[in-house]
């Protein structure tokens, strides 16, 4: 195969990225194991990965938790754990509830139970690696697990996602 550029546009619920790569047969390899990396700043996106959600049900879990987009937690926050800093409790407690809220309206949590199989989903789908998706199954396997005894579902619902997320991202 020659070698060419090879372009692919990724959609993001809030933007979409471009990446270059020199040779198109790298172009899905390096996407399947990035995509999730690329795509998630903030915890919303996460929540919303490999779907959607309505745009008024979106905002109706922004007006439940009593948040505007521009609190909501980013990836920085999390990998630095700034977003637990005694400052940040309030803005902490009203992520955990729009996560709830986005992971219910999807169905992913009913009543109390995060439901495994809908986490799964889309998630490790096709796009990646029998080896990605393992490692997703492994990862969402692991932190149910790690969850399972929290009793405040907003808080359940957030450090689900955020385990989630420190192991892919």
């Amino acid at each position: 195969m020659a070698i060419m550029d090879a372009y692919e546009m990724i959609y993001c619920p809030h933007r979409t990225y471009k990446y270059r790569f020199v040779d198109h047969r790298q172009c899905h390899k390096i996407l399947r194991t990035t995509k999730i990396v690329a795509c998630e700043n903030t915890i919303v996106d996460l929540a919303l990965y490999s779907g959607s959600l309505p745009a008024t049900d979106l905002q109706q879990c922004y007006e439940n938790a009593n948040l505007i987009e521009a609190d909501v937690i980013t990836n920085a926050e999390i990998k630095n754990g700034s977003y637990k800093s005694p400052e940040n409790v309030e803005k902490m407690r009203k992520n955990a509830c729009l996560t709830l809220c986005i992971l219910r309206k999807r169905g992913q949590i009913v009543d109390s139970e995060i439901q495994k199989n809908k986490l799964y989903g889309k998630l490790a789908s096709a796009l990646f690696s029998p080896d990605m998706q393992q490692k997703m199954y492994s990862t969402i396997n692991r932190c149910i697990e790690q969850v399972k005894t929290k009793t405040d579902m907003c808080e359940k619902s957030f450090d689900l996602l955020t385990c989630i997320w420190k192991d892919l991202i």
